[in-house]
């Protein structure tokens, strides 16, 4: 057994530990017990006598210019194998990201799909798919392709057609290239 002395530091050095680790977690833990909201509330529309207060749900976006701002945030493609008539099948996935507080209807969706230079395939899809405001989804569909070509060595263009809830119809592009590397 250590002497007396001995096991007083011992013990205050695990006591100042203790007291560190408890006053890390206190400052850590109390924003958990906040009574201020972290996200703005939306705006209240104006009450009278016998009305609610309800938020104000008839304008998406009453202080700020309304404006949709969808993103192509990402695609992949993937090699599905050779299909029933003998054509290479390909799967496409995107994923979309609307961010400017208005919910979009995509209208169409159009592909360019090279190998080294060349259109290997160009497909073109009309489906109608909502994009909430300020979320993301993603969609896939299957391409077909005249030959076999490794996903890695594929270069994709892609055009996304939208409309939101001005009516504007709008489209947003974006590049990708370098697809499989992630694949196992």
């Amino acid at each position: 057994m250590p002497p007396p002395a001995a096991l007083d530091g011992y013990m205050g050095r695990h006591f100042v530990a203790i007291v560190f680790i408890v006053a890390v977690c206190s400052v850590a833990f109390s924003s958990c017990n906040s009574k201020t909201p972290t996200t703005p509330t939306p705006p209240t529309t104006p009450s009278s006598p016998g009305t609610s207060s309800a938020p104000n749900r008839d304008q998406p976006c009453p202080n700020t210019p309304c404006q949709s701002d969808l993103r192509i945030t990402s695609m992949g493609i993937s090699d599905m194998g050779q299909g029933p008539s003998g054509d290479w099948l390909y799967q496409a996935n995107l994923f979309l990201h609307e961010g400017g507080g208005l919910e979009v209807a995509v209208r169409n969706i159009q592909i360019r799909v090279l190998f080294d230079s060349k259109v290997l395939s160009s497909p073109s899809v009309d489906r109608f798919i909502t994009v909430p405001a300020n979320s993301t989804i993603d969609t896939a569909f299957t391409f077909t392709g005249a030959r076999h070509v490794p996903v890695s060595d594929l270069q994709a263009d892609v055009t996304v057609q939208f409309s939101d809830a001005t009516e504007n119809i709008r489209s947003v592009s974006a590049s990708f290239s370098g697809f499989g590397y992630w694949d196992y």
